[in-house]
This record gives structure tokens, C-alpha cells and sequence, in this order.
């Protein structure tokens, strides 16, 4: 975790390199008051230090951000049947934003959202892939090729990507049960070790 070390450097540096940007960002979701205490103190600490600011600044903008609820959208999955996003039964949802073109997004899924599928499925993780291809051939096409084993649909008219304010991809979003935002464009090992202390704290490891 935003080590607590930080908070009995001397130096602004130091705190300022102890509270890593992605690794702050990380623990913000899953410790949000704790985190934001230990960047205050430092900020009371070391007063209008440019680094320190910059912490502060990146947690207040992390903490500002609102994402819509899901709305009662309903895309095509791959047969063609209206479907329905829902957070029911699930005890985290992943959103993965993706398209057939994209090779970043291939390896995402390989190395991070089937080994996630495999071991948290049964115990509560539900991945809903969603392509933003404009052509349906090519996206059904590639679900072929890649066998993803989760639910998939097409948002050809971007209306969820939209919703989530998606701007590149792969892009990730992370909903708990409420269908809540709880992280947002994690990726690699950022993303498995978000799930992982997700279900550690629900006691599911």
C-alpha cells in the first residue's frame, strides 16, 4: 500500500515517491479514507510542495470523477438477442471495452482477463466484453478466433463507451455489486492485484 513511511521522511521527495501515482490511485479505491488522510497530512507536512500538490491534485480529480449509472441499455450479443447489462449475481463486474483491431486488447484479455475469469468466476467476478467494432463480421469473427468466455456484446453505436467516457482502448471498468464505478482503466498487474485484494477482503482468495 501508499507506504506509511512517507509520512516520517523528511523529505518532500521522498514522500512524494512513496506515494507512487498509479500505486496511490490503486489503493484509493479500496482505502479512500485512509488514503486521502495520509496524502493531507503530507500536504500540512511539506505546504505547497509542487510534487505533494500534484498527489493531492490526482486524488482530489480521482475522488471528483463520476461515472453514469448503468442505464437500461440493451445490446446485441453475438446471436443477435437484446441483452441487458446487469450487475445481478455478480460480486464484482468487469467492463471490458475493446474491438476486433485492437492487439492491445487481445493481450490484455490473455494475460490478465482469463486468468481472472478462471479463478474468481465461481466466487463472484463477472466479465461483459464489449466491442466498439463498426463492422459485426469482424467482431464476431474474432470472438471465434478468440474464444473469450464471458458474456459479449456490440456497442457499434458507441452507447456505453460513450456512457463510460471510453477515449482509447482496451479500456477497463471495474462496478461492484451496486454497479458502482470502483476503478477505472486499470490494466496488467494493476488490474489483478485490484481484483485479488477485491476478493481477499471479501475472503476469497
Amino acid at each position: 500500500m501508499c507506504s506509511q513511511a512517507a509520512l516520517e521522511t523528511q523529505t518532500p521527495e521522498v514522500a512524494a515517491v512513496a506515494l507512487s501515482y498509479m500505486e496511490c490511485m490503486h489503493y484509493l479505491q479500496l482505502f479512500p479514507d485512509t488514503i486521502t488522510q495520509m496524502v493531507r497530512t503530507l500536504g500540512q507536512k511539506f505546504p505547497n510542495h509542487p510534487m505533494i500538490m500534484e498527489i493531492e491534485g490526482m486524488v482530489a480529480s480521482q475522488q471528483a470523477a463520476t461515472f453514469p449509472d448503468l442505464a437500461a441499455v440493451r445490446l446485441p450479443d453475438v446471436h443477435g438477442a437484446s441483452t441487458e447489462i446487469t450487475m445481478e449475481s455478480a460480486a464484482l463486474t468487469i467492463l471490458d471495452f475493446w474491438a476486433s483491431w485492437c492487439g492491445p486488447c487481445k493481450v490484455e484479455a490473455k494475460s490478465s482477463l482469463i486468468p481472472l475469469h478462471k479463478q474468481y468466476n465461481d466466487k463472484g467476478l463477472k466479465i461483459i466484453g464489449i466491442s466498439t467494432d463498426t463492422d459485426s463480421t469482424k467482431w464476431k469473427n474474432a470472438l471465434e478466433k478468440e474464444h473469450y468466455p464471458w458474456i459479449n456484446v456490440w456497442d457499434h453505436e458507441n452507447t456505453y463507451a460513450n456512457l463510460f467516457a471510453v477515449k482509447s482502448l482496451p479500456t477497463i471498468v471495474v462496478l461492484d455489486k451496486k454497479g458502482n464505478v470502483i476503478a477505472y482503466d486499470l490494466r496488467g498487474e494493476s488490474l489483478n492485484q485490484f481484483v485479488r485484494d477485491h476478493f481477499a477482503m471479501m475472503g476469497n482468495k
